[in-house]
């Protein structure tokens, strides 16, 4: 039984939740040759926790406008580190073609069974890809083009987020490590909050 003692974020607590239960079988304690309960604390660190919301866009906020063709990729992935696999969520909106959304959760783990692996595929609608379109816009996602941290770490999570525009225009931000830019982690969590509906189904299953 997993229970987080010390919360930062619903969506952290609800990774680091994952994270544990994904691990292979624990060893029972013992006492005098006999299995006994057990409690004890796992620290789960992330490279910034805390998500501050950037400032309302404005006509003159910044030299480089949002892109201006439809779009037509976007996606989201977490990559844990040390084999312990990848999730990811894309939007795949090619010109003449119904708009897919694609879930793929735990690829790769080393650490679970061969099989672990979720996946989801779904079909949406154009006006839906149109209101990500104008959320990203508003959200300035378009300023964090060329966005990429390393700090070497040996654990933690690599976040990505990736964007193509009919126009030809590409926006690619990645990151690991600490002190992670406000605008970064508000990006990610805007396009993760529109990923949800379809994740949720397959983190269910």
């Amino acid at each position: 039984e997993v229970e987080v003692a010390k919360g930062v974020h619903p969506l952290l607590n609800e990774e680091a939740v994952r994270v544990v239960k994904s691990s292979p079988k624990w060893k029972p304690g013992t006492v005098n040759g006999r299995p006994t309960r057990v409690t004890y604390s796992i620290p789960v660190q992330f490279g910034n926790p805390v998500v501050v919301l950037p400032p309302p866009p404005s006509p003159n906020n910044g030299s480089r406008s949002a892109p201006k063709g439809k779009l037509t990729y976007c996606s989201y992935s977490d990559t844990r580190v040390a084999g312990l696999g990848k999730d990811y969520c894309e939007l795949i909106a090619d010109e003449g073609t119904k708009p897919v959304i694609h879930v793929r959760l735990n690829v790769g783990n080393d650490m679970m069974p061969e099989g672990s692996e979720r996946k989801g595929d779904f079909t949406i609608d154009a006006a839906t890809v149109e209101s990500l379109r104008e959320k990203l816009a508003e959200g300035m996602v378009h300023k964090l083009n060329g966005y990429d941290i390393e700090e070497g770490l040996c654990g933690g999570t690599i976040y990505r987020i990736y964007m193509e525009y009919s126009s030809g225009e590409k926006i690619n931000a990645r990151w690991h490590g600490h002190n992670i830019k406000d605008e970064a982690w508000a990006a990610y969590y805007l396009i993760r909050k529109f990923f949800a509906p379809w994740r949720e189904k397959v983190d269910v299953e």
